[in-house]
């Protein structure tokens, strides 16, 4: 078996079961990998199959759709809960000098570190898988932290630089505030979109990992 140690020597013939999904194509649960691949964007090592193992989609509803593991919809539930988390953190500056919100913005910071958490950490398998690019880092604020800018279209996000390790030196400029994108569609309630990602994260942790 061999161990790649980085995604541009694997080719087209091999590919994570993510990365096959992605190419719309489906690989049946009792397919067994062939290769790894473990490169300077994750200490993680990924399971390789043969794409052509895998299979055209079969039929299926709306909701059997929404809850594939494929980046379209990984993405977008990416998009639910930092849409939330943004959403926490204006509720909170607003109301931080009510005395009658302090129970319930102590919540609200919890939650907003939990889907922070979870955001960074699906986007930190989906850069290791090579599902989506890392454009470089910004520095933002008064106190210039250095946020990560990964995208896959339509999506952009940013993620603190501290959550991984050093991952490139382009520094694409500094930003006075986080930007905010243009509105797109929720596929996902808050709830919907965290099961998800803890999904995602949970099945690359013990399923398709080595």
């Amino acid at each position: 078996m061999t161990t790649f140690l980085e995604w541009e020597n694997i080719g087209p013939k091999f590919a994570t079961r993510g990365q096959i999904l992605d190419l719309g194509l489906y690989l049946p649960n009792d397919i067994e990998y062939v290769h790894t691949v473990r490169t300077n964007r994750s200490l993680t090592e990924f399971k390789l199959y043969e794409v052509s193992m895998a299979q055209d989609l079969p039929e299926m509803n709306q909701n059997m759709f929404a809850n594939l593991l494929c980046c379209k919809q990984l993405l977008n539930a990416i998009y639910v809960i930092n849409n939330r988390a943004k959403g926490i953190s204006e509720y909170i500056e607003r109301n931080k000098m009510d005395n009658s919100q302090k129970s319930k913005i102590s919540k609200l910071k919890e939650e907003k570190t939990e889907l922070y958490g979870v955001k960074g950490e699906a986007l930190k398998y989906l850069y290791g898988e090579n599902r989506i690019n890392l454009e470089g880092y910004h520095t933002i604020g008064t106190d210039r932290r250095k946020a990560y800018l990964f995208k896959r279209q339509p999506y952009s996000f940013h993620n603190w630089a501290k959550e991984f390790s050093v991952l490139t030196n382009n520094h694409l400029g500094h930003l006075d505030k986080y930007p905010k994108g243009e509105p797109k569609n929720k596929l996902y309630g808050i709830y919907e979109a965290k099961g998800l990602l803890n999904k995602y994260i949970d099945e690359y942790i013990n399923n398709e990992s080595v």
